[in-house]
């Protein structure tokens, strides 16, 4: 479910679209002859990771443009980027719009947002939760479930108790969000629910594995190394969902994964060369996830790869041996430099801001290198 701070935060949203897009490329102009398919990509990637209203103001436009040409799906994009643009009157147009035009998830949406307030003066919350409550037990009975359980929690319609319960009940049937929900709440003391059965949660979960469920594969990875007090052989667990369905996991976290299934604590130098080795070829924010998890792990074994890796680019000499030596430590300082995170780096770089720095670095640098490599 969004959250929409922006509603509040920027409550001039329309008049600054219009400035700004006097200093932007106008998008539909320059879409002009680019096919169709590819220009609601774009405008689905603005949507979706824009951070700025110049971004989502360039996406409407898209959607505008597509919507003239006849493509259905973009009144319900243009009725949530309305939103995010804080022009409520004409988000709610839009999504009575696209609710009229026969979209059960533009009319689930909408209910959604006028339970929390959402369209502002125009919001009927009770309304909104009537007709959720009503889909609840219709079509796409667990999408409105779950919406109702995350109200409950927030104290719209319900209490937080409610919600739990609602989750609860969710997880046992096999929903995987609101299982990451509960499970994650399991992880506290003082969120844990007393009554939650863990095992038959992560049942649930492991037979949407089995049936090729990337949402489930990473509620379990987790569990399996967060809750393994609760579920029984976890880690032989985790080891297979590793080796069985490693493409299910998602590709940023996939090598991460890998290093808690292989990383063998009772051989620390040999895990660390062998997950070195393993992880020569993983790139980008892959590497970087990986890196971190092996410093999580066993820290000398993270120098270990941050040596290799800064030998590969040439930024350290010194033997590999996963010491922080003077030497080490140095070339670690140097390379922040080079990135412009000294600042970040002096207060220790084997601390987390300093390590994320730098294994995100190194794996922006592998990247670069991969893709460079071919043309050399």
């Amino acid at each position: 479910m969004p959250v929409l701070p922006f509603l509040t935060s920027y409550p001039r949203a329309g008049i600054l679209c219009l400035c700004l897009s006097l200093v932007v490329i106008q998008p539909a102009r320059a879409a002009e002859g680019t096919n169709p398919k590819e220009a609601y990509a774009l405008a689905e990637e603005l949507r979706k990771t824009g951070r700025s209203v110049a971004e989502w103001q360039q996406a409407l436009e898209l959607q505008q443009m597509l919507f003239t040409q006849g493509n259905k799906k973009s009144l319900l994009r243009m009725a949530q980027l309305h939103l995010l643009l804080g022009q409520q009157d004409a988000a709610l147009q839009r999504f009575e719009q696209a609710s009229a035009a026969g979209s059960s998830y533009a009319r689930f949406l909408t209910a959604n947002h006028h339970a929390q307030g959402d369209f502002g003066a125009a919001s009927t919350p009770e309304a909104g939760l009537a007709a959720l409550r009503q889909m609840a037990v219709g079509e796409n009975a667990g999408r409105a479930q779950l919406a109702l359980a995350q109200l409950y929690t927030k104290g719209i319609g319900g209490t937080e108790a409610d919600g739990d319960a609602l989750f609860s009940t969710l997880a046992l049937d096999g929903n995987s969000r609101a299982a990451s929900v509960v499970l994650r709440k399991h992880e506290r003391r003082s969120t844990r629910l007393p009554d939650l059965d863990v095992k038959a949660v992560v049942a649930a979960q492991e037979a949407h594995l089995t049936q090729g469920d990337g949402r489930a594969a990473t509620v379990l990875a987790r569990a399996y190394l967060r809750l393994r007090r609760y579920i029984p052989n976890a880690a032989a667990r985790h080891r297979a969902l590793v080796a069985d369905h490693m493409e299910l996991l998602p590709e940023k976290t996939r090598y991460a994964e890998v290093v808690s299934a292989e990383y063998d604590r009772r051989n620390h130098r040999a895990s660390a060369r062998a997950l070195t080795a393993k992880l020569e070829p993983v790139t980008g924010e892959s590497f970087t996830q990986a890196a971190l998890r092996l410093r999580g792990i066993e820290r000398t074994a993270f120098v270990y790869l941050l040596q290799k890796e800064l030998a590969a680019l040439q930024a350290y000499s010194g033997p590999l041996h996963g010491k922080l030596t003077r030497p080490t430590l140095q070339a670690l300082l140097r390379y922040c430099r080079g990135q412009g995170g000294f600042d970040t780096c002096k207060h220790g770089p084997l601390n987390y801001d300093s390590s994320l720095l730098i294994a995100r670095a190194i794996g922006m640098a592998k990247e670069t290198r991969r893709a460079e490599g071919p043309q050399n």
